[in-house]
Parts: structure tokens; C-alpha cells; sequence
């Protein structure tokens, strides 16, 4: 019942993210709209998670992830090739996929035009998730309600960095 409904909900809210920042960037080159569109989607997710009715329905409450789930559809997106949807991996095997094979042309000195700069995109864009899924989580245990803040902070910094 509730598992298969938030699995589904969560994939197709992933999904949602990724075609719409692609859209979004098909209009606009400016990092702020989707740094906006990740924000509001994290903070989305703790508001709705900081109402009583939902904290008193606990599988409702699950629900709310959605909302994260949408902001990492939007930073996936960030990280594909050319700006159309081509990347069949998440944002963390993907960009270990393609760090690796950057490392590869490194150690055979096959580098090409751009490759320093996909490596610092890739590489930022992967620790960023990474510390920013560890700020969420450490953060979930300090602050309890609203925990997605410091993450998304983390999130667009890294999104302005790179």
C-alpha cells in the first residue's frame, strides 16, 4: 500500500524534477532559477513535515519526501550532458561513472579540451551531494522540524561554485 504509493511517488517526483529544470534551463541560463527551484522544493518538504495534522499520520508524513525527491531530479539535471535528458544513472554512480572515466584518460594522458573543468563540475556536484545528504541528516537529529535548511544552503553553494 503506503511503501509502493511513496516509492512511485518519489520516482515520479524525480522525474518531475529533472524534465522541469531542463525546461527551465532550456529558457534561462541563470544558476539562481534552479538554485530557486531546489530551495523551494527542500524547504517545501520540511513546511509540510512541520504541520501537526501530517506529523500525527506518520505514512502520511512520508509523503513529504517528495519534495526532496524533485530537488534531486533538479540538481541530476544540472549534471547532464548538454542539457538534454541522456543520463540513465543517479547523480552519485553517474558523476562516480564519469569522474572515473575521467581518471582513466588521466592516468593514459588522453585528456581532452574541457576535461578540468567537467572533473571540477563533477567533483563539486558529487561532494556536494554527498555532504549535503550528511548536513540533512545530522542536522534531522539537532534540529528536528525545518532540518533541510543547512543542506540546502550547501546545496546552492556548491550549484554558484561550480
Amino acid at each position: 500500500g503506503f511503501g509502493v504509493a511513496l516509492y512511485l511517488a518519489i520516482i515520479l517526483s524525480f522525474m518531475g524534477g529533472v524534465m522541469f529544470t531542463v525546461e527551465v534551463m532550456s529558457r534561462t541560463k541563470r544558476k539562481l532559477a534552479i538554485g530557486f527551484i531546489m530551495a523551494l522544493n527542500l524547504i517545501g518538504c520540511d513546511a509540510l513535515a512541520a504541520i501537526p495534522y501530517l506529523q500525527a499520520h506518520p505514512n502520511m508524513l512520508r509523503f513529504t519526501c517528495v519534495f526532496a525527491a524533485v530537488s534531486m531530479g533538479s540538481q541530476n539535471a544540472i549534471s547532464m550532458k548538454h542539457e538534454e535528458i541522456q543520463q540513465h544513472t543517479t547523480i552519485v554512480t553517474g558523476n562516480l561513472q564519469k569522474l572515473t572515466e575521467l581518471g582513466w584518460r588521466i592516468l593514459h594522458k588522453a585528456t581532452g579540451e574541457g576535461d578540468a573543468q567537467q572533473c571540477s563540475q563533477l567533483g563539486l556536484g558529487w561532494l556536494g551531494y554527498v555532504l549535503g545528504a550528511c548536513v540533512g541528516t545530522a542536522s534531522a537529529a539537532v534540529i528536528g522540524d525545518w532540518s533541510l535548511w543547512p543542506a540546502t544552503i550547501l546545496q546552492n553553494a556548491v550549484l554558484f561554485l561550480s
